[in-house]
């Protein structure tokens, strides 16, 4: 063998070891997004009825944040934001039927980036707003979740079990734990924590509840008696004060007088909560696996509700809407080696940070396109000084910032709302107007985005990116 050769064949031998020492530094990333989850988890304390024991487990294990918001209002621009890396202002996608393809160019979304790098990309359940597809080349197996065999033949979700989603006359439900997908989620999970890797993995679990309908197992419903259950916090007159645009936006004041008059409130929340405690029930049996898995002491892991969900509070109900019940959710992070463990965090930001704050802990340069910002000095000290706000997004140029202390919105039209959340935390009172709230709103509004895409013609059926 000449010289020249011999030296080659080192160099490559060398490169191969380099690559293999690379990828086994990059910690094994457990993303786990919940549908339609809001504030009501017990360490945020919004509300003291909800049981999250398991969601408890895994904030004892690392930084959970008190003020983390969604870019988006709900589930697609939401989902389309964080994994792509763009706000709803700069794609332009803002509508849950908008199809979030004709706005992320294939092969840019988080996956793509993590597999293109060395990781296997591995999915089950809702990551993407699935009723639009996916891109098959962003993941190494994406595994559809199904009921395998029903306990009954009147076991599956039918609205004789719970009318209208949730908001109607309880009858007791007939379906067991197995009758929901979101177990079988759990079971592929499980398997893949199990096996042996080649390659550091990203396995994304999209829990579905608790999303509607409303429709668990009865233990869940008996864990809140419907004699206790206590309605949130309202006022009767709560919309006097908010700007036309913002009364029209979400499912307002028709929903809510029909479930009133009906006297489902109650039933819907307790449905509510129900159905969180059937999603924490399968998150724990998550978290049993990750501590029997051999990757329990590499594996990052990162858990968020995509949007928030109003029950009521100002007269609303469902997403859809700017205010803190729409938009605020948990975010918990846990990093061997990084978080401290059992902490919280109070600072605001937003689930756009998700992106950056992987690509940093998986050693990949972040793309040029990605906004948000990386949290990581957060998630090592959740004391850091902090000035960053948390942006929202629903449609299009109609936004909220929230910062530690305040919310303020502005639609499209120019009208405004802001509030103080010193004493106010349920915006009752829409002090925008007020002459000395002038300095707040400026400061506030030098956050909002400066891109506002309009969102493509609904005819338009060529991609936008090609």
């Amino acid at each position: 063998m000449n010289m020249f050769i011999k030296y080659s064949v080192i160099g490559i031998l060398w490169l191969l070891v380099l690559t293999k020492l690379q990828s086994q530094s990059k910690p094994n990333i457990l993303f786990i997004p919940v549908d339609d989850l809001n504030h009501w988890v017990e360490f945020i304390k919004r509300n003291d009825q909800v049981k999250t024991p398991n969601l408890n487990r895994l904030v004892k294990r690392g930084v959970s944040f008190t003020k983390a918001y969604s870019p988006g209002t709900s589930c697609s621009p939401s989902r389309t934001a964080i994994m792509s890396g763009m706000r709803p202002s700069t794609s332009g996608s803002y509508k849950n039927k908008d199809n979030w393809k004709d706005y992320v160019k294939e092969g840019t979304a988080l996956n793509h980036i993590l597999k293109n790098n060395g990781y296997n990309t591995y999915a089950t359940g809702k990551i993407y707003h699935n009723q639009n597809g996916d891109y098959p080349s962003g993941w190494t197996e994406n595994y559809r979740a199904k009921v395998k065999k029903h306990s009954s033949p009147n076991s599956k979700f039918k609205s004789k079990d719970r009318k209208s989603e949730g908001y109607s006359t309880i009858v007791k439900t007939t379906v067991t734990d197995t009758d929901i997908s979101d177990w079988y989620m759990v079971d592929y999970c499980k398997e893949k924590l199990m096996q042996k890797h080649d390659k550091p993995f990203f396995l994304a679990c999209g829990f579905i509840k608790p999303h509607l309908p409303w429709i668990v197992p009865q233990k869940y419903y008996d864990m809140y008696p419907l004699e206790d259950i206590k309605i949130p916090p309202y006022l009767k007159n709560d919309l006097d004060d908010i700007p036309p645009t913002g009364k029209r936006i979400g499912y307002g004041v028709n929903e809510h007088k029909k479930i009133v008059e009906n006297n489902n409130w109650k039933i819907a929340v307790q449905s509510y909560m129900a159905t969180i405690s059937y999603m924490d029930m399968n998150l724990g049996r998550l978290l049993d696996a990750v501590e029997e898995s051999p990757y329990k002491d590499n594996l990052v892991i990162v858990l968020f509700g995509d949007h928030g969900w109003h029950l009521g509070e100002k007269s609303h109900w469902r997403k859809f809407t700017l205010w803190e019940e729409g938009s605020h959710t948990p975010l918990i992070w846990s990093i061997p080696g990084v978080t401290p463990k059992n902490k919280l965090c109070d600072k605001p930001v937003d689930l756009m940070s998700l992106f950056p704050t992987i690509c940093e802990l998986a050693k990949i340069s972040r793309p040029s396109y990605v906004e948000g910002t990386n949290i990581m000095p957060l998630l090592k000290n959740p004391n850091t000084l902090w000035d960053k706000v948390a942006i929202t997004t629903h449609d299009l140029n109609k936004h909220a910032i929230r910062s530690e202390h305040w919310r303020y919105i502005k639609y499209s039209n120019n009208s405004e709302e802001l509030y103080n959340h010193k004493n106010d935390p349920y915006e009752f009172e829409n002090i925008a107007a007020l002459p000395e709230m002038k300095f707040v709103k400026e400061k506030l509004k030098s956050y909002l985005p400066k891109t506002n895409t309009p969102s493509l013609p609904e005819s338009k059926t060529t991609k936008r990116h090609k």
